[in-house]
């Protein structure tokens, strides 16, 4: 599955932890807009919370729980997508990204995500991939819509932004559905 070359010739990758200062480059050029959605740009401010992340993803991976991927634009770490959590006893994943704003509008989150996907459901065996997003997040919530994913739910106030509670939105595509 990994290393993966998408169609633009970016390189999808698993992150390791010697990618940290690449993670903190990314939210360091974009940290007022990932302020607005994300509640881990606010605290990562230094290589080892970057890096924290990794290694701790590193083990979801381990367990076939979660994985942490970049994707890279030369030696650019330009976006992440990341299996943020595997619950295999309902055989469900939730899938997020983030993206430089400067690479916004490409189809590099939608192809990306396409690949994830694809494993989830054909090798992984799982039968619902969600996404959640900010409810005022409308260029996030693209990605699953575009992706036929159903809009399964508001959620109200159910994640803290900045000292706000804020909404997401749930979409989840199931197997079943899944025509890739």
């Amino acid at each position: 599955m990994f290393p993966h070359t998408l169609s633009n010739g970016m390189i999808v990758r698993i992150a390791v932890p010697s990618d940290a200062q690449a993670l903190l480059n990314l939210v360091d050029r974009n940290r007022a807009y990932f302020e607005s959605w994300m509640p881990f740009a606010g605290r990562t401010r230094t290589v080892e919370a970057a890096r924290q992340i990794i290694t701790q993803y590193e083990e979801k991976c381990r367990m076939g729980l979660g994985m942490y991927c970049g994707v890279w634009n030369e030696e650019e770490l330009i976006a992440v997508v990341l299996i943020r959590e595997i619950d295999l006893n309902i055989r469900c994943a939730e899938l997020g990204y983030f993206i430089d704003r400067t690479y916004e509008g490409k189809g590099i989150i939608r192809e990306t995500c396409q690949h994830f996907i694809h494993y989830l459901f054909r090798e992984c065996l799982l039968n619902k991939i969600i996404i959640c997003c900010s409810a005022d997040n409308l260029r996030s919530q693209s990605v699953p819509i575009r992706l036929g994913f159903i809009r399964e739910a508001l959620l109200r106030q159910n994640f803290l932004v900045n000292g706000a509670l804020v909404d997401s939105m749930t979409f989840g595509l199931l197997a079943s559905e899944y025509t890739g």
